[in-house]
């Protein structure tokens, strides 16, 4: 709440002297260009510099730069205090304190310094812009927008330099690995893209735009389906539940049609050259994984149960027990299995770094954010807002994949990101905005 204090003048500044000028077309614009660049910044590092010259820091740099000239772009009249919702502010702030006391404490991984201050000031901050606005709509159309410019440009990138039948992990299972990236990374790609597609095209339904959203939508559907990834089947499946949902929920307004895409299946293997260094990096990576799953292993395979449940999941039950054991309550700056993100939950990596109180009380955030969303899905007065829907697809991917697989921080992916996003109406007192509406 002291941050808006600091905040209002400064932004209140900018406006009466520049940003009013500009309208509100040329602005959206400006959005766009913004999350369009940070989207392509976050794919440049991590899969095209694999972090050496466009590293982690200079990525967030530029993150923080975008994000200021959205965060001003987005102001459209002059900004008042306002109230917070306590149910989302206090434990997303207590979770991002927790994380910035134990960064001064140890070192927990490349870019978890910045990630309090990513959390606490610069969303916070974009979520105070925007709950003066209020029309949240226009803040998940335009990013919506961006992401599927985006994410086309990737699928192109596909389908010019990685063909399905020379870019998979195995010749037996044939599962589709762009850019070198694995089934679950390619979903944290392209499940974004569906939730943007299928988002306009509930607030696109009289036009022909809903043609093109559905056949992008389509087309990053089909590449998951082609990943094989199990965590990507679960999330789409969600997907289609929750816009059947809406379908349903909206027959009454208008006639919906449901456009299919086919989806074509390849076959593709990845082959690549790796050197002396690069092999003999990976044996000691392997040794590094191999010796603590062993450590747990007895465990995991003398229960018949546990036995089942870590061969459907993967190996991660293996996995999450080696982290249960040397979880502490302060946190750990040793890498558990060699890499920085080994869990495959983020609540799991979360409280093993930085303590096992942040890793429940972020969990806590989550789950409340989720009941939030779907109450307002299912809140008639809600709903009549479009983008209930794009919160509840966005939250579908992020969960999903939180609790299956790595990623924590919101500048290093962009399902991540835009999580953060589409969260910002949960911050806001309902009680305040319900008055000003009266008086109006």
């Amino acid at each position: 709440m002291v941050l808006q204090h600091l905040y209002r003048p400064v932004l209140n500044f900018i406006y009466s002297k520049f940003t009013y000028r500009i309208n509100e077309k040329t602005r959206n614009i400006i959005i766009v260009i913004c999350l369009l660049s940070i989207f392509a910044v976050q794919f440049a590092a991590q899969y095209i510099f694999k972090y050496e010259g466009l590293n982690r820091g200079i990525r967030d740099y530029f993150i923080c730069l975008m994000m200021g000239i959205m965060i001003i772009a987005s102001v459209n009249r002059k900004l008042e205090i306002i109230r917070w919702n306590m149910w989302s502010y206090i434990p997303f702030t207590i979770t991002g304190l927790m994380i910035f006391v134990a960064s001064l404490d140890h070192e927990m991984g490349p870019s978890y310094q910045a990630f309090p201050l990513t959390m606490l000031v610069a969303f916070m901050c974009l979520f105070y812009v925007w709950g003066c606005r209020r029309d949240y709509t226009a803040l998940f159309k335009t990013a919506s927008l961006a992401y599927l410019i985006y994410i086309f440009v990737i699928f192109m990138g596909c389908v010019v330099y990685y063909p399905y039948y020379d870019n998979s992990l195995s010749e037996a299972s044939f599962e589709y690995a762009p850019f070198g990236i694995n089934p679950n990374g390619v979903t944290k790609l392209f499940a974004p893209g569906v939730v943007s597609g299928l988002f306009l095209m509930t607030l696109y339904k009289r036009s022909k735009l809903i043609y093109l959203y559905a056949f992008v939508a389509g087309l990053c559907s089909a590449v998951i389906i082609l990943t094989k990834s199990r965590a990507g089947i679960i999330i789409l499946l969600l997907i289609v539940i929750i816009y059947i949902m809406y379908l349903i929920i909206e027959r009454n307004s208008e006639e919906v049609k449901n456009i299919c895409s086919e989806k074509k299946r390849n076959k593709e293997e990845v082959s690549s050259e790796e050197d002396l260094d690069a092999e003999n990096e990976a044996i000691v990576r392997q040794n590094k994984i191999n010796e603590n799953l062993a450590s747990v292993s007895p465990e995991v395979y003398e229960d018949e149960t546990l036995s089942r449940l870590n061969q459907f999941m993967a190996g991660r039950v293996q996995i999450w027990m080696v982290y249960f054991k040397n979880m502490t309550w302060q946190g750990s700056d040793e890498l558990m299995f060699y890499d920085t993100e080994y869990a495959h939950n983020q609540y799991i990596e979360l409280s093993y770094k930085a303590g096992i109180m942040t890793g429940i009380v972020y969990l806590i955030f989550n789950v409340i954010a989720g009941v939030m969303i779907i109450k307002n899905i299912f809140n008639n007065g809600k709903r009549r807002h479009k983008y209930v829907w794009f919160q509840g697809l966005s939250f579908v991917v992020f969960f999903i994949i939180s609790m299956l697989d790595t990623g924590v921080m919101p500048f290093e992916r962009g399902f991540i990101f835009l999580y953060y996003i589409s969260i910002a109406p949960l911050f806001i007192n309902e009680d305040i905005i319900r008055k000003k509406d009266i008086l109006k």
